[in-house]
């Protein structure tokens, strides 16, 4: 069930979805539908799920020394490495005028 203070939000994104399907291009959707916080809770609800599934898995899997293994989840590197690849093309082409998203 979502949360009364979240609807706002989430009413916002799904009219700015249907505004972006319906009239506009590509790299202008994307640049119009990034400002909405419901993808950024979305990742962040992942993260702090995988998290916390790591964090358990290794208290689980302590070695006899103490260490604790460090596994890091498909989904996590998928988003970092999204993420990094974004800023770092955004970086580059951005000042060449390319479009790059």
């Amino acid at each position: 069930m979502l949360s009364p203070r979240v609807r706002p939000y989430l009413f916002k994104w799904a009219v700015m979805s249907a505004v972006a399907l319906l009239a506009m291009h590509v790299q202008v959707t994307t640049r119009f539908l990034s400002v909405t916080p419901g993808v950024y809770w979305f990742l962040a609800k992942k993260g702090f799920a995988e998290a916390e599934r790591e964090r358990l898995f290794a208290r689980k899997q302590k070695s006899a020394a103490g260490h604790e293994k460090k596994t890091r989840t498909f989904w996590r590197r998928g988003v970092t490495t999204y993420s990094t690849s974004f800023f770092l093309l955004g970086a580059l082409l951005f000042p060449t005028f390319y479009p790059w998203t």
